[in-house]
C-alpha cells in the first residue's frame, strides 16, 4: 500500500534497547511477526500510523461505531486512497439465512484482494461467513439482450421479485425497465431495454426511486450457488493484521457470537467459532496490536490527542503559537467556514473535512486539529454504512384487502383494481367492498375520494353500508365539532392576528458568521425552514410558526439561527425547554457556537445558584443578555425583559395551553417559534388550519437509519441480549424504569446481571449536583447503562446511546414513547428500542393501541404521522379545550381535518383556495404492462391526482419517465390534467369538462379568447365557453396552450 513519501519516524523502545529501527511508521509496524504498540489516541491517529504500510492491510477495530469513524478519518487524511469495508451481518433471521448478504461480504474481500490497500472490519464481521459468487452476467449499454431472458436469469439466480427495489437481492420489471439490486453495489441498478438491446444503465436512489449516475460495463452477480468461505482462507500471504484495542475486540465479539449461535440453533446458519480460535487461524500472518496501555508494550509511538478547547479560541491560538515557535506544521480539518478562515489568519493550513479528533505527531512535528478540538462539535460520521430506508412512495400505498375511508360512503375494503367495460369502453376501477357484500366500482380518476383507514386495535373495523345512514350521521356530528373548534381557534388567535410589530432587518454580518460556522451540511428541509422563519421575522405580522421534525433532524440549529437573528437586531430571546438538563445542554451547545461573536447567552435553572440567578435577572432587565435558556422559571412574573423579540418553545408538546399563552400574553407582537417532533393535536390543527404556519423537516441527516422497534411482553433473555449487543459494539444503553420508588432496586438487579458494565441511576428527585454529575458521566461515556425515569425524554443529545429498553411501557403516552425512542439512533448505525409490558397483565384498550402505534412508527419522518395517530387514538384530543368525542374516530383524521379547514375558512369569511374544477368523462387506463404492480399503480395515480404546481408536475413527469420508461397517452393525459388544474385559474379557467366528443372550458371569456388565439380546432362560443377536441388530445392541447400563453407566467413557478 505504497503512499507518498514521509520523513523518518522515530520508534522508541520501552525495554531499554534503544530505537529498534528508524523508518517510516507503516514499514516498522510489521518488522516482527508479532508486536504490541502503545498509542494513546483515537481512530484518526490509527489511520495516520498506517500511512506507509506497503503490504495488504487488515485493520480490526472494536465495533461499528469506531469502524465508521475510522473510514471517515481515513478519507479525510488520505482522500486519494481507497478504503475497503467488511461489514457485520445484522443479527436477524433474514440476514443469517441470506445468500445476498454473504455474497456482498465476499465481493468486498475480492475487491480488496484485487486492488490492495486497507480493509477495515470488526471481530464479529471476521467470524461471520462470506461467499464467493459462482456466476454472474456482464451487461453494457448497447448489448444485445432480451429483457425476458434477463428476468429469467434474475429469478433463477436468487433474486426475489418486489413491487419496489430498495434492499439487496430484489428485482422488479416495469415495461421496458428492470430494477435490480446486486449486493456488491452500494446502490441498485436501473436497466432500460429497447427492443432486444440495453439502452441505458443507471444507479438509482432506493428511497426516492430516482435515477442517479449512468453506468457502463458492469457485472451482476448470481445469488445462488455461492462458495462459502472464511476470511482467513482468502487473505493474501503478505497481509499484515493490525488489532486496535485487543481487550475491546474480545468484549465486542462475545455478545455477537452468543446471539448468533443462539439463533443458529434453529437451523438458520452454522455456529461461529470463538475469537481465540480465529486468531489462531490468522497466526500465519504478521500481526500488531495497538493499545492505550503502556505496560507490556514493545514500542511507544509519540502521537497523542489534542486537548479540547471547548470554544475558547483565544486559548487555542495561544497553544498554536507555541507549536509554530517549535516549527510544527499545523493543519485544521473543519467543515466550518469561520474556523477555516480563523486558521488561515493565524498560520494554520486550512482544509475542508470532518476529522473525528485531532492529534500531535511529535516525531514528524505535525499537528492535526478538528472541529471537536476547537468548539466541541463533532459531525456525526458519514461513512461505513448505507441506510436502507423504505421508499417514500410506500406512504401512498393502499394494498389489497386494506381498509379505506370513502368520503361519501364510509369504511370499505379495497379488493384491488379491476378493468370494467361500460358503454363499449374499458376503464380501470378500484373495487371497494361495503357492508352486505355490496361493491362499489371507483374510477381511478376519483381516487382522491379515499384515504387509508388508520386501524390500531388489530381488529377489523365494521364496514359501512352503501344504503345506510350511520356514516352520514357521523359526518354531520364531526362537521359540528369542526365548526365549534374553528370558532374557538379563531377567537383565541384574533388578538395576535390584529397585532403588528417592527420588522427585523435582513441578515447582517453576525448572522452570516454564525451560520458559516455550522460544521454540518444542512438538509434541504432545514434550509427551507430557516428561510420561512426569517421571512416571518422580517414581516410586520408577529410570527407564530410550528417547526415539526423527527428527533435529531436538526430543529435546534434552526432555532439557534432565529435567536442570533433576533440578537443582531437588538431583540432578546426566551428559549423555553421542559427539563433542566435540556436547558443546560442547549445553553452549552449555543455558547460553543457563539464563541467570538458579540452575543451573550445565559441559563436559568436549578443548576445555577440563587445568587447567580438574581444577577442574570438584573442583566436581562437591562438588556445585557441576548438569549436566555430555561424551564418554567422563564414563566415566573419576576422575570422582566428589556426588549423581548422571540420566544422559542422547544419540545412543545410538553407544555400546556396555559403555559404557552402566558408567554404570548407578555406581548402579542412577539415572534413565537414552537418546535416539536410530536405536536399535540390542538397545535397541529391550528398550524395546518392556516392560523399558525408550519415548517416540516422530514429529511433525516445523511444515512440516518430508522430505529428498529420491538414491542412485546418482558423477556429476561431478550433484555440481556439487547444490553450485551449494544455493549459489544461500544455503545450505551438507556433502561427506562419510570417509578422512582423502585428504581434503585431495579438498578441493583441490573448491576448483578451485568457485573462488567458501569451502571448508574438518574431520576427527577435526585440532588441537583448528583443528577448533573450522573448525566455528565453518561455524556462522557463513563457509564455503560443508565437506569432512569423519563427525565431523559426531551431533547438531550447523547449520540453514544443506541439501545433503549423500557419496562412497563403500557403506562407511557404515545408522545412519551416516541420522544424516548428519539434518544437513540443519533448516528448512522442501527439503533434499537425495546418497549416491554408485563406478560400476565390485562391492559386497557387504549394502552394496547398506543403500543401498537409506536411499533408502526419505525420509519423516517414519523413525527407528524405520530400526531395524526395520536389524534385517532385519543378521539380528537384536547382541541382548544373541546371535549373528547368519538366522531373524529369514526370519520378519520383526514376527513375531519378537511372539515376543520373548511370551517376555519368559512368562519373567517374567506374563500377556500381552489384550482380548476375538473370533470373527466373519459376512461383513463394505466396499462398493467407499464406498471404491473397494483399497489404501485394506485400510489402513482394518487400522486397524479394530488400533485400541485407546475414545478412538481414536471418533476413527477421526469420521475415517471426515469422509473417506468416512455410515457403512455393515459399518463400524459393525467399529467396534462395536473398542469391545467394547477395553473388554469390564473389564466382565466374556472372549470374543464373533458369528454370523448369534445373538451369544454369555462371562465373569463377575454382570457380564454387570448389563450386559444390561433389554435386550430379550438373556438370560443357566443356564451363564452372554450371548446376543442375531446379525449386525451383535448386535455394535452389545453395544457400546451397554457404553457405557451404569455398569460401563463405561473408556468415558471417551481
Amino acid at each position: 500500500m505504497k503512499r507518498r513519501g514521509s520523513p523518518p519516524y522515530a520508534m522508541i523502545s520501552l525495554e531499554g534497547q534503544g530505537p529498534l529501527k528508524i523508518g517510516t511508521t507503516g514499514r516498522f509496524l510489521f518488522q516482527r511477526p508479532s508486536m504490541k504498540v502503545h498509542l494513546p489516541a483515537g481512530t484518526s491517529s490509527w489511520c495516520w500510523v498506517l500511512r506507509d504500510v506497503e503490504r495488504p492491510l487488515l485493520a480490526v477495530v472494536p465495533d461499528q461505531y469506531r469502524l465508521s469513524e475510522f473510514v471517515s478519518d481515513w478519507k479525510v487524511l488520505f482522500p486519494l486512497e481507497e478504503i475497503h469495508i467488511l461489514s457485520e451481518i445484522p443479527l436477524t433471521e433474514e440476514h443469517l439465512r441470506s445468500e445476498a448478504t454473504r455474497i456482498e461480504r465476499g465481493s468486498a474481500v475480492e475487491k480488496w484482494n484485487a486492488t490492495g490497500g486497507c480493509i477495515v472490519t470488526t471481530p464479529s464481521a471476521i467470524l461471520a461467513p462470506l461467499s464467493l459468487p459462482s456466476a454472474g452476467v456482464e451487461i453494457d449499454v448497447g448489448l444485445a439482450l432480451e429483457r425476458d431472458r434477463f428476468l429469467e436469469w434474475a429469478a433463477g439466480s436468487g433474486y426475489s421479485r418486489s413491487d419496489l427495489v430498495w434492499q439487496e437481492g430484489q428485482y422488479v420489471s416495469r415495461g421496458s425497465i428492470v430494477d435490480i439490486f446486486d449486493p456488491s453495489y452500494r446502490l441498485p441498478l436501473r436497466i432500460e431495454f429497447f427492443d432486444d438491446r440495453i439502452e441505458s444503465i443507471h444507479l438509482f436512489d432506493p428511497e426516492s426511486q430516482r435515477s442517479r449516475s449512468p453506468v457502463g460495463l458492469t457485472r451482476i452477480l448470481a445469488l445462488t450457488g455461492g462458495i462459502v468461505k472464511r476470511l482467513d482462507e482468502m487473505l493474501h500471504p503478505d497481509t499484515g493484521i493490525i488489532l486496535f484495542e485487543p481487550p475491546a475486540l474480545e468484549r465486542s465479539v462475545e455478545a455477537y457470537q452468543w446471539i448468533w449461535n443462539r439463533m443458529a440453533d434453529d437451523g438458520g446458519a452454522d455456529p461461529l467459532i470463538s475469537w481465540e480460535e480465529e486468531l489462531g487461524r490468522l497466526s500465519g500472518h504478521r500481526r500488531t496490536s495497538v493499545t492505550r496501555i503502556v505496560q507490556g508494550s514493545d514500542l511507544r509511538i509519540p502521537v497523542m490527542e489534542v486537548q479540547s478547547f471547548k470554544g475558547r479560541l483565544e486559548a487555542a491560538e495561544s497553544v498554536v503559537r507555541g507549536w509554530l515557535e517549535e516549527d510544527f506544521e499545523i493543519t485544521l480539518y473543519s467543515s466550518s467556514e469561520l474556523l477555516l478562515q480563523w486558521a488561515s489568519e493565524i498560520g494554520i493550513t486550512p482544509r475542508e473535512g470532518a476529522l473525528s479528533k485531532g492529534f500531535v505527531d511529535r516525531s514528524e512535528k505535525k499537528v492535526f486539529l478538528s472541529d471537536s478540538d476547537l468548539v466541541g462539535v463533532t459531525p456525526a460520521s458519514r461513512e461505513g454504512r448505507v441506510s436502507r430506508v423504505p421508499p417514500r412512495e410506500w406512504e401512498e400505498r393502499i394494498g389489497e384487502l386494506d381498509f379505506v375511508i370513502h368520503e361519501d360512503y364510509g369504511i370499505a375494503r379495497n379488493l384491488g383494481i379491476e378493468r370494467v367495460t361500460s358503454d363499449g369502453m374499458d376503464r380501470d376501477c378500484l373495487v371497494l367492498l361495503f357492508a352486505e357484500n355490496r361493491r362499489l366500482l371507483l374510477p381511478l380518476v376519483q381516487l382522491y375520494k379515499i384515504t387509508p383507514y388508520p386501524a390500531f386495535s388489530g381488529e377489523d373495523p365494521p364496514l359501512d353500508s352503501l344504503r345506510g345512514t350511520v356514516w352520514k350521521k357521523a359526518s354531520l356530528k364531526a362537521r359540528e365539532k369542526a365548526r365549534e373548534a374553528a370558532r374557538q381557534i379563531l377567537a383565541l388567535y384574533a388578538e395576535r392576528e390584529t397585532s403588528r410589530k417592527e420588522p427585523l432587518p435582513p441578515d447582517g454580518e453576525l448572522v452570516e458568521k454564525f451560520e458559516s460556522a455550522f460544521p454540518f451540511e444542512e438538509t434541504s428541509d432545514q434550509l427551507s425552514a430557516i428561510r420561512s422563519i426569517k421571512m416571518d421575522m422580517e414581516d410586520h405580522l408577529p410570527m407564530d410558526r410550528l417547526l415539526v421534525g423527527d428527533v435529531g433532524f436538526g430543529k435546534t440549529e434552526v432555532a439557534f439561527r432565529a435567536a442570533v437573528k433576533a440578537a443582531e437586531a437588538g431583540r432578546q430571546t426566551a428559549f423555553l425547554v421542559p427539563t433542566t438538563l435540556l436547558a443546560f445542554q442547549h445553553f452549552e451547545s449555543f455558547s460553543a457556537r457563539i464563541t467570538g461573536l458579540p452575543v451573550r447567552a445565559e441559563v436559568l435553572s436549578r443548576f445555577v445558584s440563587r445568587k447567580r440567578q438574581e444577577e442574570i435577572k438584573v442583566d436581562i432587565e437591562k438588556g445585557l443578555v441576548d438569549v436566555v435558556f430555561g424551564t418554567h422559571r422563564l414563566l415566573q412574573g419576576d422575570l422582566k425583559f428589556r426588549r423581548l423579540g422571540l420566544i422559542v418553545i422547544d419540545e412543545e408538546h410538553r407544555f400546556g395551553v396555559l403555559h404557552k399563552e402566558r408567554l404570548k400574553k407578555l406581548d402579542p407582537s412577539i415572534d413565537v417559534l414552537s418546535i416539536s417532533a410530536t405536536p399535540i393535536p390542538r397545535t397541529l390543527h391550528m398550524a395546518l388550519g392556516g392560523i399558525s404556519h408550519i415548517s416540516m423537516i422530514s429529511s433525516p441527516p445523511y444515512r440516518r437509519q430508522p430505529v428498529m422497534t420491538y414491542v412485546g411482553p418482558w423477556r429476561d433473555d431478550l433484555f440481556r441480549e439487547a444490553v450485551l449487543k449494544e455493549s459489544a459494539r461500544g455503545g450505551q444503553v438507556f433502561f427506562v424504569h419510570n417509578r422512582i420508588e423502585t428504581i434503585d432496586a431495579v438498578a441493583a438487579r441490573t448491576r448483578s446481571t451485568f457485573p462488567d458494565l458501569r451502571v448508574d441511576v438518574v431520576h427527577g428527585r435526585m440532588e441537583e449536583k448528583k443528577l448533573e454529575e450522573a448525566m455528565i458521566k453518561f455524556t462522557r461515556r463513563e457509564t455503560d447503562l443508565l437506569v432512569c425515569t423519563t427525565i431523559i425524554e426531551s431533547g438531550l443529545d447523547l449520540p453514544g446511546a443506541n439501545t433503549l429498553i423500557v419496562d412497563n411501557a403500557q403506562d407511557l403516552g404515545l408522545a412519551q414513547m416516541y420522544q424516548l425512542r428519539g434518544r437513540v439512533g443519533r448516528r448512522e448505525e442501527q439503533a434499537f428500542a425495546f418497549f416491554f409490558y408485563p406478560p400476565d397483565r390485562v391492559m386497557p384498550y387504549e394502552a394496547l393501541e398506543r403500543l401498537e402505534a409506536i411499533a408502526g412508527l419505525s420509519d423516517r419522518g414519523g413525527g407528524l404521522a405520530l400526531a395524526k395517530r395520536d389524534m385517532e387514538i385519543r378521539g380528537g384530543g384536547q382541541l382548544i379545550g373541546t371535549r373528547q368525542h368519538g366522531h373524529i374516530d369514526r370519520v378519520g383524521f383526514n376527513a375531519y381535518f378537511k372539515m376543520l379547514e373548511e370551517e376555519i375558512t368559512s368562519e373567517s369569511g374567506g374563500e377556500p383556495a381552489q384550482g380548476v374544477r375538473m370533470e373527466i368523462r373519459i376512461p383513463v387506463i394505466l396499462p398493467s404492462s407499464y406498471v404491473p404492480q397494483s399497489s404501485v399503480r394506485i400510489a402513482l395515480f394518487r400522486r397524479l391526482l394530488r400533485v400541485e404546481g407546475v414545478g412538481e408536475v414536471l418533476e413527477l413527469e421526469k420521475e415517471i419517465r426515469e422509473r417506468f420508461g416512455p410515457i403512455p397517452r393515459s399518463v400524459a393525459f393525467m399529467l396534462a390534467s395536473a398542469k391545467v388544474r394547477s395553473t388554469g385559474r390564473r389564466n382565466g379557467l374556472q372549470y374543464v369538462h373533458c369528454a370523448l366528443e369534445e373538451t369544454r372550458a369555462g371562465g373569463d371569456p377575454l382570457k380564454l379568447r387570448e389563450l386559444a388565439s390561433g389554435k386550430a380546432g379550438w373556438m370560443l362560443t357566443s356564451s363564452g365557453i372554450l371548446t376543442g377536441p375531446g379525449g386525451y388530445r383535448g386535455m394535452v392541447e389545453l395544457a400546451e396552450m397554457l404553457e405557451a400563453s404569455h398569460l401563463g407566467e405561473a408556468w415558471g413557478d417551481k
